[in-house]
């Protein structure tokens, strides 16, 4: 585990750099939208971005700070597990994508992607920290399941974000809201067109994602987000 941590905080700087870089992008092209239209339709954009980031402020914390006891990653862990699903979420925001007379559509459509992009990088950072974490406490087949368990959640959150309109934060207000909802959509798919289409495809394709990235990390140095 201190390998880890030390790898971490050997590439901090350069990390940072190249989140903060196409974070600056996104925002750049954000504020250069608003000077140019006037209008700040797309702001959201921003918040979703911050919550997005969110999971990765708290994995790099659990990063940073060993300790051995589970107790100690229990309360961080939920935190970061119910803001996780901001990330991939922002790729749904694509819905908002219309013509507009003011700006190009091919504008809209590289501001939003560069938006989805970053909540897409912040995703990977964070559970490849999570991993670093309990790859020395888990068995690799327990590793795996709790991998693809987290990733299924993140898609069921993309899902639950948009058509449910739940935020992180609603469960701490009611949890057996959610759950008993999340339970009846399961049993009563036909009410909720695309439940099953929707969650099982995000899930595929953050499988597909996470596991390219995985495999870049531990076979291609030059490329690697955790490596020199």
């Amino acid at each position: 585990m201190r390998k880890y941590i030390q790898i971490f905080q050997h590439q901090k700087d350069n990390l940072l750099f190249f989140i903060f870089l196409p974070v600056g992008f996104s925002i750049s092209l954000f504020l250069f939208r608003v000077a140019f239209t006037g209008s700040i339709h797309y702001a959201f954009l921003l918040w979703n971005l911050f919550l997005a980031f969110l999971p990765l402020g708290i994995s790099t914390i659990m990063v940073q700070k060993k300790n051995s006891r589970w107790l100690y990653y229990f309360f961080p862990g939920i935190f970061w597990l119910l803001f996780l699903p901001n990330g991939p979420y922002i790729i749904t925001d694509f819905i908002h994508l219309e013509e507009a007379n003011t700006v190009p559509l091919w504008f809209d459509l590289m501001l939003i992607l560069t938006f989805a992009w970053n909540g897409l990088m912040f995703w990977l950072i964070s559970i490849s920290q999570f991993n670093y974490i309990i790859k020395d406490k888990l068995k690799p087949i327990i590793n795996i399941m709790v991998n693809q368990l987290i990733i299924f959640l993140s898609a069921l959150g993309v899902y639950l974000g948009r058509y449910g309109r739940w935020n992180s934060w609603d469960f701490f207000i009611d949890p057996f809201e959610i759950v008993e909802k999340v339970i009846y959509m399961t049993l009563h798919p036909k009410n909720f067109p695309g439940f099953y289409g929707m969650t099982i495809t995000i899930y595929i394709f953050l499988v597909l994602l996470f596991s390219f990235i995985q495999r870049l990390t531990n076979h291609a140095k030059p490329l690697s987000i955790t490596q020199t």
